[in-house]
């Protein structure tokens, strides 16, 4: 054999070796993937990483947001915003908007949930309207549903109502 033949084969072929482990050894992590699709089964659309995942039998829903509707089973569902509706088995007709909204919810039906942590603790009741914002000294206030400018109800009141068409604006 030839003395440059088995130069190459003895010292060039190791050191190569040795670089291209050292290249796999040194490479970055893999990253999770922000998933972005839309279900053409079940007519579903979801964004983000792990939005809507363990879905199987929902239809007509659309996730937005890391973990929005992860349990979810439940049709006719709209969750913008990280782990909004995130526990949502079988409720249907939700919307949820903002961080944790509607987090807990499990089978509850028709509620609308807007801000952070909108109906958190609101797991099974059904056509609750839940506004969540920053409030003078923590408090809270019921506001009839209805046409409002600037955030002012109608009738410029902001006790509680009687009937079920109300909103509650709340801290908590």
């Amino acid at each position: 054999m030839n003395s440059l033949t088995q130069f190459k084969n003895t010292t060039i072929l190791p050191v190569l070796i040795a670089l291209v482990l050292a290249c796999f050894a040194l490479s970055p992590q893999a990253r999770a993937v922000c998933e972005e699709g839309c279900d053409l089964t079940n007519e579903n659309t979801f964004l983000g990483d792990n939005a809507l995942v363990n879905n199987t039998t929902g239809d007509l829903n659309t996730a937005t947001g890391a973990f929005a509707l992860y349990n979810n089973n439940g049709g006719d569902n709209t969750a913008t915003g990280h782990d909004a509706l995130y526990f949502n088995l079988t409720g249907s007709g939700n919307t949820a908007t903002g961080l944790n909204a509607l987090l807990n919810n499990t089978t509850g039906s028709k509620n609308i949930a807007v801000g952070f942590n909108a109906g958190f603790n609101l797991t099974t009741g059904n056509n609750n309207p839940v506004l969540k914002a920053s409030l003078v000294n923590n408090q809270h206030c019921w506001m009839p549903a209805g046409r409002y400018d600037k955030g002012i109800p109608e009738q410029g009141s902001i006790a509680e109502p009687a009937g079920a068409n109300r909103v509650l604006f709340s801290d908590r």
